[in-house]
């Protein structure tokens, strides 16, 4: 199944989207992830609220850290501005995506909003670099200067 995913990310057009968009709940995480690395720079309407409804229906806390980065930063991209108040929710410490979340999951939400850019996401990264947590504060840097 990773494979196929993999060779219809070489197929332009919807059709191999959508097939895509089916495995972003796979049992695998092999699967999962490269159906995320599928969408990270290929725009497809409407996956934004797909994977917003995964990162609030999923234990983001069960999935590896790679995977919980990969999610969000995906997310991030696709969901750009619209995406920016949940994320910096979540990057604050408060509840998001309708649980709490670790402080490695708070900075996989400093890796999306890097992708977003805008004035709420610069906005959160900076508040966030004075963090009492050192994974949040270190993530936010990190977000800031642009380095992921």
């Amino acid at each position: 199944r990773r494979q196929a995913v993999e060779v219809l990310g070489s197929i332009p057009g919807t059709a191999s989207a959508r097939s895509v968009a089916g495995r972003l709940r796979d049992p695998d995480p092999e699967v999962r992830m490269a159906s995320y690395r599928f969408f990270l720079n290929r725009p497809y309407r409407g996956i934004a609220k797909v994977l917003r409804s995964i990162l609030s229906e999923t234990d983001l806390e069960s999935l590896s850290l790679s995977e919980r980065k990969l999610l969000f930063t995906v997310y991030g991209a696709a969901a750009g501005s619209e995406g920016a108040p949940e994320l910096a929710a979540a990057l604050a410490g408060r509840r998001a995506f309708e649980q709490r979340l670790s402080s490695e999951t708070r900075g996989c939400a400093a890796l999306a909003l890097a992708r977003i850019r805008g004035p709420l996401a610069r906005i959160a990264l900076s508040d966030a670099r004075s963090s009492q947590d050192p994974v949040v504060r270190n993530a936010a840097r990190i977000a800031l200067q642009g380095d992921v």
